[in-house]
């Protein structure tokens, strides 16, 4: 019975709300039109305009409602209208009062404010309309050049083996790669104190503390991946992460050099960014007194274990390399994939997506539209790629719209327009990205997209309100802020704008007089304070103080939305500390690492002085509100940002923060009555930093969790955090890694995302509005920052100039001959990281890392020596210790190389078609070939190879030209052939490379065999591949041996090598001449004995003979 009892009472409600409806009168019914079908033969697709009755208004079968209007049949489906018009459905003038109205279909012009485009549609994002659904007919997908060289479909979610990191409420997850020796060791769940350690643990540690049974993060280079797991594994630790050396490279599975005993824990691998991301993070946790920790679900990084990519880390990784500073046998592995076209989450724009870690792809923003009329396409775009080779292709059915150009660097917004006959139409957005190299914000963005003349007319004229796009210039323009449109004012063809009555006031661009809304009461928000200096006018408009005093004069916000005669109103004075509306007053704080040594301009104070290996870091910190602080700039982006700024960040009167929000901006009720409610307020800072370091902020949040729904940091235009943590009184500390270089630091409040729709009563003490305030910002290694904080070492790599008069030392690259790593200590627990720049001692050498500076001076492999301060290292002047085995001459060999040709560095040597550039022991720099691009960093290298002109597309079609990569920038050995049936030396040279095809990078290795031929000189020299030594291809980051013959590569003469060659013939008187050869081939060392001559066996000598005739 239950059930029939509630649909008796459901069915009473519904008829009983019929029944109470009222009859429908004639301005009650609303219009549409049918669905266009075909008609009679020869009449094309018709349809039907009809009326109806709005739901829950009135009801048409009720007594005394007017008739419905009769539809109207057979209306052709390709009636016209022209831009700024619509095709509308109206009732015609009434004939009598009880007959039946008709309906009248027409085109009539767009009502003052509002605009159309004729039959068609439009997307904009300058007022947020790309957080919507995308126009029917939009898609997007991606391609990318897999390992096997075969195009492959990507953009779906990357599922990979991540590390999780926590810290009290602090909390990370970075993508990882487990080791291959892993596979060798138990799968087990990871859950370990987390440690980071200083240096690279080639050497035996001394000091183990604090890293029994944890995970420890090391930094890469110089010795194998094993090496440093052994000796970890020695100290008690349970396992290992190796962060890359190498900036915007990815990880890669670490693996052990050939027949080394695999270590007893498991490792894994991090980029470089989140390396540094981690140890910022630990350090942090442990001035806290936290222990943080680090877990994951499967050490063998199993399928089943695997998450979903996180996306800090795909958008700051970069491409997969390796470093030419490890020994290790790298086994490296390339990122690949590629992302969709995406909506930014501000609406504002679609994006190509987050392409930076990967190369070789394509991704497709495709519009597939049919056009019923002649019309056009008009679109808005911008691109930061790669010059020349990254960009941005448009093409309408296949043909490329700009030719051969593709769009690298277009900012700001560019508009495109083309018209498009009727028919079918495909346009396709293609941003493009070839083997190598990410640049900058690496994307192309769309801003507007507008069609016109899919539709035969529009039915509705759109409002002009905050829209880009110009098609609207002849119908849509803007009243000033207090003001409105009024339809009904006309002055020529278009209305005029009136004044909002007394007492009211309305947004830039309002329509209609239900615009004006009353002006509420005024309150501290709707204040602010200007700060000028006194007594001087000549002073820069910039400047606030003069003889340490400051003229601060109070005002309402402009444009002012409140009315301060209304009841309630606070006044200039009561909400602020004055007692005149301008007051001469003391100037505000300076910043905290700041003063006013002359009473004027606020100067950063004096650099601190710090002890010996130390110096004192240059950072800026910022507590103090009163004004915007130097490289502040506050700006809204959305409809209303030329208009008013009142919803922006804002000055604290007090100056303890930086507001923004509903909850401290100016008239609030300009958000609730406004388009601002979908602004985003943005504030930004702009820094230069010399070296890595880090960004911290403390921020308040009203209510507790307003940063995270609505409140975002972006560095250089993108999400970035990599931890934050809530304390007391809902104030959030955060903080972000940075790289050395610019950066545009943005904090962003969405006032689409805040809690305005949130039901107060849902949230205790919650007012119905939130905000944030920005209490307290500092930066590490500020270019111009103050040095008068910590004191601190230099940087890996970087050493402490010596200081001039009045001027601090600063950290500077350790030049070649030189590390920052204190070899004469013997203590290697503090290796790269002393703070100084020392001499290399004899046996190892630095280059200076290409101007980076060198955080260590690598050891001379065989065959090599060096002197004290040596930038490299050169060959023993003999080569092989044991004097019973054949040895070399280097400097021999090396003089008949160089003088074989024109030249004294560098020799071109051409092997089938490839060319390289080699000086034996000696590095050089890139040699001066006309046409070939040269390296931007001062690298030297032993070996240079010439590659050719890069392609810019799959076709044979190529770019500028040629250009040089080194192949060797090390020397590691030079040492006997082992092989005996090989009369040479073998020389190995290594450096980093990255592929052409593919964008990896590893430890490449280059050999040269110098083979002892007799028969060959060095003035024409003959060199050869090795077999199998081959590289693949030109531009492959394969090995490469090559085979030089000459008589200059056989070992050195010894004494003994020489033996005497006796003439056949005796001359009388004087014997047989005697000459010396070499037994085997040898060149240079010890010369052969002198000619000489002796006694035939035959010929007695003549002293005997004089004996022999005295006895006879």
């Amino acid at each position: 019975m239950a059930p029939l009892v509630l649909l008796a009472v459901l069915l009473f409600c519904f008829f009983s709300s019929q029944a109470a409806l009222r009859p429908c009168e004639d301005g009650d019914w609303k219009f549409d039109f049918s669905e266009c079908t075909q008609g009679p033969l020869g009449a094309g697709l018709v349809r039907s305009a009809f009326a109806f009755a709005p739901t829950g208004v009135c009801d048409a079968h009720a007594g005394g409602s007017r008739p419905l209007p009769k539809a109207l049949t057979g209306l052709p489906c390709e009636i016209p209208c022209a831009a700024n018009h619509r095709l509308g459905i109206e009732l015609e003038q009434e004939s009598s009062a009880s007959a039946q109205r008709r309906l009248t279909v027409e085109c009539r012009k767009c009502e003052t404010g509002r605009f159309s485009l004729g039959g068609g549609s439009i997307t904009d994002g300058s007022i947020g309309e790309w957080g919507g659904t995308w126009l029917q007919g939009l898609a997007t997908a991606c391609l990318y050049r897999g390992a096997d060289y075969e195009w492959h479909l990507g953009g779906k979610d990357r599922l990979t083996c991540v590390l999780h990191f926590n810290a009290g409420q602090a909390s990370m997850v970075v993508e990882t790669r487990a080791g291959t020796w892993n596979e060798q060791l138990p799968d087990q769940a990871l859950d370990l104190n987390f440690r980071a350690v200083d240096g690279l643990l080639c050497e035996p540690l001394n000091n183990t503390a604090g890293l029994k049974s944890a995970v420890v993060l090391v930094l890469r280079g110089t010795c194998p991946f094993a090496v440093k797991t052994a000796h970890l594994a020695a100290a008690g630790a349970s396992a290992v992460i190796i962060y890359n050396n190498l900036w915007e490279r990815s990880h890669f599975h670490p693996a052990a050099p050939p027949n080394f005993s695999l270590p007893s824990i498991p490792i894994f691998m991090v980029t470089r960014e989140d390396g540094e991301r981690l140890k910022a993070a630990a350090t942090l946790a442990y001035s806290k007194g936290q222990i943080p920790k680090l877990s994951t679900a499967s050490t063998r990084c199993s399928t089943a274990a695997n998450e979903r990519a996180p996306e800090v880390n795909s958008s700051s990784a970069a491409v997969s390399g390796v470093s030419a500073n490890s020994s290790a046998n790298d086994s490296s592995e390339a990122v690949l994939g590629c992302a969709h076209w995406r909506a930014d989450p501000s609406g504002r724009f679609l994006h190509s997506g987050a392409n930076h870690q990967f190369h070789k792809l394509f991704s497709f923003l495709t519009l597939s539209v049919r056009f019923v009329r002649d019309g056009h396409i008009r679109f808005k775009y911008a691109v930061d790629a790669e010059a020349r080779y990254d960009g941005l292709i448009f093409e309408i059915d296949g043909e490329p719209a700009w030719g051969d150009v593709m769009q690298s660097q277009v900012s700001p917004w560019k508009t495109f327009s083309a018209n498009v006959q009727r028919g079918a139409h495909t346009f396709t957005w293609a941003y493009r990205k070839d083997f190598g190299t990410s640049h900058g914000e690496d994307r192309a963005k769309l801003q507007l997209l507008e069609i016109s003349g899919t539709a035969h007319a529009d039915h509705v004229c759109r409002s002009c309100s905050g829209h880009s796009t110009d098609v609207a210039e002849n119908g849509c323009w803007k009243c000033p802020a207090n003001h409105y449109l009024k339809p009904s004012l006309v002055q020529g063809n278009r209305s005029v704008c009136q004044a909002c009555p007394n007492g009211t006031w309305a947004a830039p661009g309002s329509t209609g007089p239900d615009a004006c809304v009353p002006r509420q009461a005024c309150s501290a928000q709707d204040v602010e304070l200007i700060y000028h200096a006194p007594y001087n006018s000549k002073l820069s408009a910039t400047g606030i103080c003069h003889g340490n005093k400051t003229l601060i004069r109070a005002r309402w916000r402009q444009p002012q939305v409140c009315d301060p005669r209304n009841p309630g109103s606070v006044t200039l004075l009561s909400a602020t500390s004055l007692t005149s509306e301008s007051e001469v007053r003391s100037c505000p704080p300076c910043q905290p690492l700041e003063w006013r040594p002359s009473g004027q301009a606020c100067e950063n104070r004096p650099a601190r002085s710090c002890a010996a290996g130390l110096f004192p870091m240059s950072r800026i910190v910022v507590d103090q509100w009163h004004v915007w602080p130097k490289n502040f700039t506050s700006w809204v982006w959305g409809k209303t940002s030329q208009e008013t700024q009142l919803h922006g960040w804002k000055c604290s009167l007090d100056g303890s923060a930086a507001i923004v929000g509903s909850a401290y901006s100016a008239g609030p009720e300009l958000i609730e009555h406004s388009d601002a409610k979908n602004d985003q307020a943005l504030l930004t800072l702009e820094v230069n930093l010399s070296s890595q370091g880090w960004l911290e902020f403390y921020v308040e949040e009203n209510p507790l969790g307003a940063w995270s729904r609505a409140g975002a940091l972006y560095v250089d235009h993108e999400p970035n955090t990599d931890g934050s943590v809530l304390h007391d009184h809902g104030i959030r500390q955060v903080w972000v890694s940075l790289k050395p270089g610019f950066h545009w630091l943005t904090w962003v409040w969405r006032y689409g995302d805040a809690f305005e729709d949130v039901d107060a009563a849902d949230h205790d003490g919650f007012s119905g509005k939130s905000g944030l305030r920005l209490l307290n910002v500092s930066v590490e290694n500020v270019v111009g920052g103050s040095a008068a904080g910590r004191c601190m070492r230099c940087p890996q790599g970087q050493g402490l100039s010596s200081s001039l008069l009045g001027v601090a030392a600063t950290c500077q690259p350790c030049a070649a001959g030189r590390s920052s790593t204190d070899y004469a200590s013997g203590d290697r627990s503090q290796q790269g990281g002393t703070g100084m720049c020392l001499v290399c001692p004899p046996g190892r050498a630095s280059c200076g890392n290409a101007g980076i500076g060198s955080l260590i001076c690598h050891q001379c492999g065989p065959g090599l020596q060096s002197k004290e301060g040596a930038a490299f290292c050169s060959p023993t002047p003999v080569i092989g210790s044991d004097e019973r085995q054949p040895q070399w001459g280097p400097q021999v060999i090396e003089a008949s190389w160089a003088n074989s040709g024109n030249i004294t560095a560098l020799r071109a040597v051409q092997v089938e078609d490839r060319k390289y550039y080699i000086n034996l022991f000696t590095p050089s720099s890139a040699p001066k070939v006309p046409g070939a691009l040269h390296p931007q960093l001062p690298i030297q290298a032993y070996w240079w190879e010439w590659l050719p002109p890069r392609e810019t597309e799959e076709s044979s079609t190529c770019s500028t030209g040629s250009f040089l990569r080194p192949v060797g920038d090390l020397l590691e050995s030079v040492q006997s052939s082992s092989d005996t049936s090989i009369q040479g030396i073998w020389l190995t040279y290594s450096g980093d490379c990255e592929s052409g095809n593919s964008g990896q990078h590893r430890v490449r290795r280059a050999y040269l065999l110098l083979k002892c031929d007799p028969e060959l000189s060095g003035d024409d020299p003959v060199l050869s591949f090795v077999q199998n030594a081959r590289p693949s291809s030109t531009t492959s980051c394969e090995d490469v041996a090559l085979e030089w013959r000459s008589f200059a590569a056989c070992p050195l003469c010894k004494s003994s090598d020489w033996q005497p060659v006796f003439s056949e013939t005796c001359v009388p008187g004087r014997g047989r001449n005697v000459t010396h050869v070499a037994a085997s081939a040898c060149f240079g060392g010890v010369k052969a004995p002198q000619d000489h001559w002796e006694p035939c066996a035959e010929e007695a000598p003549i002293e005997a003979l004089i004996v022999l005739l005295s006895i006879s």
